[in-house]
């Protein structure tokens, strides 16, 4: 990250919707309902793939919508993974396979197979963030930094001291490869990301503080926005 002015402080109206804009401006808005085909009215995140795919994670699975028609996700294993789950986080990496954080855990979804992988250990809680290389890092109550190695097809961990998981707000990597976290108790830490032997190693650089408690914050851009 360039310096600390990349930071800007914004007081944000927290404002949650799920809207369908038409492509010619001024068109309006249509709202989506159960009876438009959602499972359930509660969405909890949504994410736009590469293809324009837009994927609905709610509190019973997923739901995908392609610009017409909402349909339930139907996976190809009999007993569907995300059947009853709440989904709270999906994305895409570099091989254009989705990762779906869910209460039951983290999946790897192949949309050719339809096959599912699971990988153990992940609760809806936890704090995951990824590159533009396809390398994927979490935080979870184990208070270490894990990440995912793609030979072994397993999360693996580095201890950081003094992490607690808790406290944790936001988790990202920066436009020069280092990752942040963000907490809210300001013990905000930033580590330069290398790999040794196909090992991960991180490098702790010097912290961001701020002199009041972080309520919220996102980062976009080259920039982390709080309040």
């Amino acid at each position: 990250m360039e310096n600390v002015n990349s930071y800007r402080k914004a007081a944000l109206p927290l404002l949650i919707c799920m809207i369908c804009m038409h492509t010619a401006i001024g068109a309006g808005l249509r709202q989506y309902t159960v009876r438009d085909g959602l499972t359930t009215s509660t969405v909890s995140t949504v994410f736009q793939d590469a293809a324009g795919m837009i994927w609905l994670g709610t509190n019973d699975g997923i739901n995908t919508f392609d610009g017409r028609t909402i349909r339930k996700l139907h996976t190809g294993d009999t007993l569907d993974p995300f059947a009853g789950s709440t989904v709270v986080n999906i994305f895409e990496n570099n091989d254009k396979q989705l990762w779906v954080l869910a209460d039951k855990g983290l999946y790897r979804f192949d949309r050719n197979t339809l096959a599912v992988d699971t990988f153990p250990g992940f609760t809806n809680e936890a704090r995951i963030t990824y590159d533009l290389s396809g390398e994927i890092y979490a935080i979870r109550e184990d208070n270490f930094i894990s990440w995912y190695h793609a030979g072994e097809n397993v999360f693996k961990k580095v201890p950081v001291r003094n992490l607690a998981f808790d406290s944790v707000m936001e988790l990202f990597i920066d436009q020069d490869h280092n990752l942040w976290v963000f907490t809210d108790d300001g013990n905000h830490r930033c580590f330069s990301i290398h790999y040794e032997d196909g090992e991960l190693q991180l490098t702790s650089l010097n912290h961001f503080r701020h002199a009041e408690p972080l309520l919220w914050c996102f980062y976009e851009n080259g920039s982390v926005y709080f309040v």
